[in-house]
């Protein structure tokens, strides 16, 4: 069994065979960038090997050559698969990497050829099969096995028990290790914030119990209201707020310690437990900004201001709010159609190209280096040829070893990167709310034995298979039908992540399973994309010249939009909004987010309070002001009570009242090519309404003076409206009814003033 499988969990094991001075004479030994991050790496195995072998190394040995000895075993141990996970060419590298740094420590010439990497495996191989042979200290490889487990989706953890153990022994960290993965093993995440905190705590100084008191009520119940006090100092030091730290203690804190420590023979039941008054931010507090005095809604792609002053502030924040969407959608039209082009690009580029392979020297001119020169005019066609004949990891090793160029590179080959997945993401949240980050970042294309899952084909049909977290254990999974254009993104994303995932499969890495997984700059170590913000400051300026190109008209949209598109959680709540500005309907909005029911406070952490407020309470002056009409249609009191003071108030009554169309057929009137025999407009019709149109309809046949030219319109539209109404078979009678009952009220005089024109 491997010792080390993964050195980051070791980040706070302490130094006690390795001497200080040995670890920071190391350190300052390095050189380069690329050296200073490695050798924590190295000293972190140097020490585990010293320990588990009961060996100690100082400086002094160091410099004076007296540790020669140690040194070499422990080469052997770094070329052995028992003591640590690295692939075959990490392990010379880090040889390399520990040669050099001996050498400078103790002055010694390092310019002569070092031995290729074959050789210097070959070279320890003797070390090696010592090293392997040695019996070893078991609790110190016990202890440096470390705690990793794995979640239910795949999510390799490791645990933060080592203060567990040095307060509370081995048998108790064991039997927490057991807890804590089998409380993962049905869990998708691959933390335990319960464990982290209280690591923290056991770590302190605050923490003097021993194991056997927590055997005891008393100490169980010490021991947990001193660790409260200790998690929720820290966390508002942390510049959490109170509201957060309550929360995540009455969460998952609380949940992991009363369902899992508290069931366990590791803690006596407490007299009582830490039990704090929630603390819930409302939905409609959640996500504010505050500009010049101004409180703004931050939770979308721009900014929406609390309160809205009147209808024209209000058309201009909805304005704002479409075009906004629009601008991103195109942007991401845009980044998906290259990404597009680049795939097909990459299949042209191959069939001319030359693969290299390294260790393989070509008939060509130059060789190898020459292929995947910069200078070399056809580098990118060989590099295409190399990604499809020899696979990913060809490729990558093939660039690290004749220094080809790499910037770019991964782009133009059609492979994915952070950047280009990002759109992807973002076209499918906006086609579909219910998509979330999360939801995208847990498809899995194949389960545990190889089976296609996550992307399932129908005859005309084709589903996204994940899961939601949030929506509790119970119907986190989520199957979601996907539309053609969904489809094709998804179709897209499997092509362009496929060397990736044939790479990851090769290394027995599970994440070859994931639909998304990027390279970060294209020609990185792959691994799984998490579908998360990416905007830092040079993306921002890369995405506001972007927009700036595309739409030059909309700067200062764009320089919001720069900041925020490339949140997927705020492109999921702008479409869920537009979703309200489009029907009015809360309900439709909820359903459209994928919610199991409409809860208020929930949605308000989507919606702005202020669009809410000012839809309800212009719906509420359009209630009153149709009772106003009604009650006040025989007075001459009509138009000063019901607040019409021109032909514009009333037109602007009519339309809003009278006849609702979509906004696509007001901005394209001549888009729908369908007959009049085929097509039907939906009409509001009420008595006030009616009246109004039977005054204008007989104002126009009187013909003694000119009907205003809005009022003119009106009254045609009136006409054919009631001809309709009389003559079309299939309508209700409630309409008729209503028409009958405006007729015998008779026409609205009141309306003189304002329906002719000026003589």
């Amino acid at each position: 069994m491997t010792i080390i499988k993964d050195v980051s969990a070791y980040a706070n094991f302490p130094y006690e065979n390795l001497s200080h001075a040995a670890v920071e004479g190391l350190a300052d030994a390095c050189i380069s960038t690329t050296e200073r991050k490695g050798v924590v790496s190295l000293t972190k195995s140097l020490e585990c090997f010293l320990q588990i072998t009961d060996q100690t190394l100082s400086w002094v040995e160091i410099t004076s050559g007296r540790c020669d000895e140690i040194l070499t075993l422990f080469k052997g141990a770094l070329c052995s698969e028992q003591f640590r996970k690295l692939t075959p060419a990490r392990r010379p590298m880090l040889i390399r990497h520990l040669d050099k740094l001996i050498c400078r420590i103790r002055n010694m010439d390092i310019c002569k050829p070092s031995p290729n990497a074959r050789n210097i495996l070959e070279n320890y191989r003797p070390a090696q099969s010592k090293f392997e042979q040695l019996s070893l200290n078991e609790e110190k490889v016990w202890l440096w096995n470390a705690w990793g487990c794995e979640s239910a989706s795949g999510i390799q953890a490791n645990l933060p028990l080592l203060p567990f153990y040095i307060k509370f022994g081995r048998a108790f960290t064991e039997q927490l290790y057991n807890i804590c993965t089998s409380y993962l093993s049905n869990r998708r995440t691959g933390h335990i914030i319960a464990i982290t905190k209280i690591s923290e705590f056991v770590e302190s100084n605050e923490c003097d119990f021993t194991a056997v008191d927590l055997l005891t009520n008393q100490g169980s119940t010490s021991f947990f209201n001193k660790f409260f006090i200790f998690y929720y100092k820290t966390a508002v030091t942390r510049n959490a707020s109170h509201a957060s730290a309550v929360n995540t203690w009455r969460g998952p804190i609380n949940f992991f310690i009363k369902n899992w420590l508290l069931t366990s023979s590791l803690f006596a039941d407490p007299y009582d437990f830490p039990e704090p008054e929630p603390e819930h931010p409302t939905g409609s507090e959640s996500h504010m900004v505050d500009e010049d005095g101004t409180e703004y809604k931050n939770k979308l792609v721009i900014k929406i201001p609390m309160h809205i002053s009147d209808d024209h502030a209000f058309n201009t924040i909805k304005r704002r709010t479409f075009r906004s969407a629009e601008i991103i959608e195109a942007w991401c039209d845009k980044k998906i159609a290259d990404t597009r082009e680049h795939i097909k690009n990459f299949d042209r580029l191959r069939l001319t190209g030359v693969p290299v392979k390294v260790g393989v020297y070509p008939s060509t001119p130059g060789g190898n280096k020459w292929l995947l020169s910069p200078e070399n005019p056809h580098s990118l066609n060989n590099l295409a040829a190399t990604l499809h004949t020899h696979g990913y990891a060809e490729l990558l090793q093939s660039i690290n070893n004749y220094h080809a160029r790499s910037t770019g590179v991964g782009e133009k080959l059609g492979l994915p990167s952070t950047d280009g997945l990002l759109p992807f993401c973002l076209k499918l949240i906006k086609n579909d709310p219910r998509i979330t980050p999360s939801f995208l970042a847990s498809v899995e294309l194949y389960d545990k034995h190889g089976n296609a899952r996550g992307v399932e084909k129908g005859d005309t049909t084709t589903y996204l298979h994940g899961y939601k977290d949030r929506k509790g254990a119970e119907r986190a999974e989520m199957r979601l039908k996907l539309n053609e254009e969904g489809n094709g993104l998804v179709q897209t994303i499997v092509a362009m992540t496929s060397p990736l995932r044939d790479y990851l499969k090769n290394k027995g890495d599970d994440a070859w399973r994931q639909l998304l997984l990027t390279a970060k700059h294209g020609t990185g170590i792959p691994q799984r994309y998490r579908c998360k913000t990416n905007n830092i400051g040079p993306k921002v300026n890369e995405a506001l010249t972007e927009l700036n190109d595309l739409f030059p008209d909309d700067a200062d949209l764009n320089k919001e939009l720069a900041a925020t598109m490339m949140k997927p959680t705020a492109m999921r709540a702008t479409a869920a909004v537009i979703i309200f500005l489009k029907t009015g309907s809360v309900h439709a909005m909820a359903e459209a987010l994928g919610h199991t029911r409409y809860e208020p406070d929930l949605l308000e952490r989507y919606l702005p309070k202020s669009i809410l407020y000012f839809f309800r309470d212009r719906w509420v002056r359009r209630f009153q002001t149709g009772i106003i009409i009604q009650s006040m249609q025989n007075t001459k009191h009509l138009l000063k009570s019901s607040g019409f003071t021109s032909m514009d108030e009333l037109v602007e009554f009519m339309e809003n009242f009278s006849l609702h169309l979509s906004e696509n057929v007001k901005q394209n009137p001549k888009s729908h090519s369908c007959s009049p025999k085929q097509c039907k407009a939906v009409i509001s019709i009420s008595v006030e309404i009616a009246r109004i149109l039977i005054t204008l309809t007989e104002a126009k046949e009187q013909n003694h003076k000119k009907l205003h030219g809005q009022a003119a319109h009106w009254a045609e539209f009136g006409t054919l409206l009631f001809s309709y109404l009389e003559e079309d078979p299939e309508n209700q009678l409630e309409a008729l009814d209503l028409l009958k009952q405006a007729r015998s009220l008779g026409p609205l005089h009141t309306l003189d003033e304002l329906i002719y024109e000026a003589s």
